[in-house]
């Protein structure tokens, strides 16, 4: 019942929301009547309070800590003026008022106990201020999951955990467009921080700019950067009730001109078929269709307009206006994301894991092939892999070092699958120090999951390698440079003989 009450429109979920307490209060209320009627002399005021505020914080669309907290004041203002009239009036004995205002207190601190050990830790409800440079991905898996063989890209996998977070109430998308809603948002290049601080100016109801008033005062972070358009939607009441949020937050510059150009169509010079027609046009519907076909089923399940209708939306503002999408990510060096993405699309990768798991395997075959007898060990050659694969990170970044390169091989030593165990550490070593938020334990368990991927890509590299420029010149340096004497023998590397 609950689920179907959150799929109502956030409108019709507030105009319910105190009818709906209220009435859910005053049932628990008789039915504690109804089995004792010493214990609802006794408890009633604690158990109209705990029912009302429990109810406020399932019903309330968001803000429901708010609410309760609000709700917890008023309750004991409204008690305490009470108390008072009773007590100048004298309308009632001071004994009895005296026991009346001790049950108050009893239902006014057992509400609070509540508020403090149950529902205070659940803030992630709550539209929260966040730091504009930390990627908006919330508390998903991390960035390095694949793509094809029935597995999803790291931008599609972002995509989804912000469209569909476990912590929030509100629903963006239909559960059966989900996977239509992402493909459209990775198509069109949205920024994913733009998109949040859009998303976060819809479910403030436009009090931002309170918020950017009192971090300028406190010197607190930054708010998530929104855009221009999205000002004309703050207020719900400003909203047209076809288009779901995920739309507004992420294309407010085509739901604008959407709106300019249905205005125009209902011209007094416009007759109802060209209105009609025009409307078709907008939207891409087939107006010739049967009734009954899913052309003419314009609404999904949460009542607003189907995707595929507003894809061609996007399309057709775009086409007729010449413009760019407004939230879409700016070309160049920060639209990280979508380059990476799309350079692992160009090399043939499904993830940052195979593209590691390739490039290591190509130096391990290379060294292997070219100066296998200089090794002492598997575990040498496996160190010196690494090394190769991870220069950027000991000799460009520096915070990963040779020894635990080196380390990672040792670890392995006499395991069954050897080269597989030793990439998947490897990559949990280096993929932790991109995720610096995450702890190694973490980023090595995503990597564990990544396993059959990982097969996949050393299968192929073994399989397909005849040997590349660069691997073999990176092979060359690391085994015959003179300035690199000393790393050699670190690894275990004496006498170099090809």
């Amino acid at each position: 019942m609950i689920e179907k009450y959150e799929r109502l429109p956030a409108w019709t979920r507030w105009v319910l929301l105190l009818p709906l307490s209220f009435a859910f209060s005053v049932a628990v209320t008789m039915f504690l009547k109804f089995v004792s009627s010493l214990l609802y002399g006794l408890f009633l005021p604690t158990a109209a309070i705990v029912s009302f505020v429990c109810a406020i914080h399932t019903l309330a669309p968001r803000w429901e800590n708010r609410f309760v907290v609000v709700s917890l004041i008023l309750r004991m203002v409204f008690a305490v003026v009470i108390g008072l009239f009773i007590f100048i009036t004298g309308v009632m004995p001071n004994r009895t008022l005296g026991f009346e205002m001790g049950m108050e207190l009893l239902g006014w601190a057992a509400g609070w106990f509540l508020y403090f050990s149950v529902f205070r830790e659940k803030k992630g409800h709550e539209p929260r201020v966040s730091n504009p440079k930390a990627e908006p991905v919330g508390n998903g898996p991390l960035p390095v999951n694949g793509t094809g063989k029935g597995e999803t890209r790291p931008i599609d996998q972002m995509w989804h955990t912000l469209l569909v977070p476990d912590d929030l109430k509100y629903i963006l998308v239909s559960r059966d467009e989900i996977d239509d809603v992402v493909s459209l948002m990775v198509e069109s290049r949205i920024d994913a921080g733009k998109f949040s601080g859009n998303l976060e100016v819809l479910l403030t109801g436009g009090h931002r700019a309170t918020e950017e008033m009192y971090l300028a005062t406190s010197g607190g972070g930054n708010l998530l950067p929104s855009t221009l358009s999205i000002s004309k939607f703050a207020r719900i009441i400003d909203r047209p009730l076809s288009l779901p949020l995920w739309f507004l937050a992420g294309f407010p510059d085509v739901a604008v001109w959407t709106g300019d150009e249905q205005g125009a169509s209902f011209s007094s010079s416009v007759d109802e078929e060209e209105r009609i027609e025009t409307t078709a046009m907008l939207f891409g519907a087939d107006l010739n269709a049967s009734q009954n076909s899913d052309d003419m089923n314009f609404d999904n399940d949460e009542g607003t307009l189907r995707s595929c209708y507003l894809r061609n939306l996007i399309t057709n503002y775009i086409r007729r206006t010449g413009k760019s999408l407004e939230v879409a990510a700016q070309e160049g060096p920060e639209d990280d994301l979508y380059v990476g993405s799309d350079l692992l699309q160009m090399v043939g990768e499904e993830s940052n894991c195979t593209l590691i798991a390739s490039m290591t395997t190509k130096y391990y075959l290379q060294l292997k092939r070219s100066y296998g007898s200089s090794f002492p060990d598997e575990t040498a050659l496996l160190s010196m892999a690494g090394i190769l694969d991870a220069n950027g990170y000991i000799f460009g970044l520096g915070n990963v070092t040779v020894a635990q390169v080196i380390a990672v091989a040792k670890e392995t030593r006499g395991m069954q699958d050897r080269m597989q165990e030793f990439l998947v550490r490897f990559e949990a070593l280096l993929l932790s120090k991109d995720n610096p938020e995450c702890s190694f334990e973490e980023v090595l368990e995503v990597c564990r999951g990544e396993s059959k991927a990982i097969r996949r890509s050393v299968e192929r590299t073994m399989a397909s390698y005849n040997g590349e420029p660069m691997i073999l010149s990176g092979v060359c340096s690391a085994m015959l440079g003179p300035g690199l004497s000393e790393l050699r023998q670190e690894v275990g590397v004496s006498i170099v003989r090809s």
